[in-house]
């Protein structure tokens, strides 16, 4: 894993990332990203692991089909390692706060 590939996901995380943390006892450690563009999606699952779903298109509010959808999704232990990884390029504060509750509780 090299460094210009880290700081791009990161980049990626912050812009189109969801990031949770809840610490109670069997709920899960996750970052969420989804996109209608598959490239990034699957680069971070081959970065990092983590598991990709495909989301049914939905409805506009015109009535017309959006576009399909890819998330991809890291619990736990992964996305510990996925946080420990981004977090000295994430930007967005919020998801910087995050990342960081992750890795303390996993440390």
């Amino acid at each position: 894993m090299n460094k210009m590939d880290v700081s791009y996901a990161s980049g990626f995380i912050d812009g189109e990332g969801y990031l949770q943390f809840e610490n109670v006892k069997y709920k899960r450690k996750r970052i969420e990203v989804v996109g209608t563009e598959f490239t990034p999606i699957r680069f971070l699952q081959k970065l990092f692991g983590g598991r990709i779903y495909k989301s049914k298109p939905r409805i506009t509010a015109t009535g017309k089909k959006a576009k399909p959808q890819e998330i991809w999704v890291a619990l736990n232990e992964t996305a510990y390692d996925v946080c420990k990884a981004v977090l000295p390029y994430l930007k967005i504060p919020r998801k910087k706060d995050v990342a960081k509750e992750i890795v303390k509780y996993y440390e």
